[in-house]
């Protein structure tokens, strides 16, 4: 049975709806070898916006290379993650892992059972400091150099640059280097900058596109036809309240579909109790990492978070700090920052739970009587 809905992975229509001229944008920037940077908030589908636009120009000989920066612990973490993108099908990769054996860093070809593709991967061997950037910036070079004979782009995408990572992210680190240094690689980057932190580059060296939460009235409709062509009926008011429910990110609202649709199977339909009750059994299934979360948090933070999920605004006023024990109002506003550094609330004001089952956790756990 084919589900209409997938989360937690990167996703290809018909999975992926929407964002024709952010597609587009990411397109032009592909076939220009520019530098782009696609921002916006967690759950908002950058990394399968990226995915999207590529796929035309993967039928026309494009190379893709995509790095996930938010494990990654230093450049010979991402040295290792960027030469295992490479296929020995691909031109001069022989040259490459001649570079790379020349260099004692012991590449060794791996067939990929998924796709038959071979790639390579460099096994860990003890560096002198510095001499991981050196190895990196040399294959990064190498792979500009392809790409100048290349007929058709070579993409080069990093994936979660908001992640701080020694020696490579920051304005004057490797990663602005490598891109000032390059001519024919294209530079895709996605990123979720939260409030008060520092730019991940100068604006001088890459153009951002912002994508922004997706019209509600496209997302109902486009959850409604899946549901629809995958044996299930909704009326417009039950996919609404759905909407609503999940909230302004687009993976949050996919998660309660596939909830949604899952229930509603056995009778082929979906309406406003439904998805009530798969909401709650969303709720339910996150409660152990939720408890985890919670519990990690110092108390001032928890004090505040339970105010935000409890609707107040006003976290500043007399009513708020007696109702919530809220703490003094330098302590309020790092509180904020912090939890929005880390996710955990919204970038819009006032603020709100980024997790709406999160939120709706502390509401049923930590507020209820």
């Amino acid at each position: 049975m084919e589900i209409p809905f997938r989360t937690g992975e990167i996703v290809c229509a018909p999975h992926f709806t929407g964002r024709r001229a952010e597609l587009t944008r990411i397109r032009q920037a592909m076939w220009s070898r520019g530098r782009l940077l696609v921002t916006g908030e967690r759950q908002e589908g950058k990394r399968s916006a990226v995915q999207e636009a590529f796929l035309p120009l993967q039928g026309r000989g494009a190379l893709f290379l995509g790095v996930d920066l938010w494990t990654a612990e230093g450049p010979l973490d991402i040295l290792r993650r960027l030469v295992a993108q490479v296929s020995t099908r691909w031109p001069r990769s022989t040259r490459l892992q001649t570079m790379l054996t020349a260099s004692g860093l012991r590449p060794q070809v791996v067939d990929s059972e998924e796709d038959s593709r071979l790639t390579l991967t460099v096994r860990g061997v003890a560096l002198r400091p510095g001499e991981a950037s050196r190895h990196l910036r040399e294959v990064v070079h190498f792979l500009d150099e392809m790409a100048a004979t290349h007929p058709s782009p070579t993409v080069l995408a990093l994936y979660r640059v908001h992640r701080p990572v020694p020696g490579f992210t920051g304005d004057s680190e490797l990663l602005s280097q490598l891109m000032g240094e390059t001519r024919h690689l294209s530079w895709i980057l996605t990123g979720s900058p939260a409030t008060g932190s520092a730019p991940v580059l100068p604006a001088k060296l890459v153009e951002q596109l912002q994508l922004d939460p997706l019209p509600r009235e496209e997302m109902v409709a486009w959850i409604r036809t899946r549901l629809h062509d995958h044996g299930v009926e909704a009326d417009v008011s039950s996919v609404r309240s759905l909407v609503d429910r999940a909230g302004p990110r687009t993976g949050h609202r996919i998660r309660l579909a596939r909830a949604a649709y899952l229930r509603g199977l056995p009778r082929a339909r979906v309406d406003e109790d439904l998805v009530r009750d798969a909401f709650a059994d969303l709720v339910r299934e996150s409660a152990p990492a939720h408890e985890l979360l919670w519990e990690g948090l110092p108390p001032y933070q928890r004090a505040v978070f339970r105010a935000i999920a409890a609707g107040v605004e006003q976290l500043h006023s007399r009513h708020a700090s007696l109702e919530y024990d809220l703490p003094v109002s330098s302590a309020i506003t790092k509180a904020v920052q912090i939890l929005r550094e880390k996710g955990h609330l919204s970038l819009a004001h006032p603020a709100a739970p980024s997790d709406p089952y999160f939120g709706e956790w502390i509401r049923t756990h930590v507020l209820a009587p």
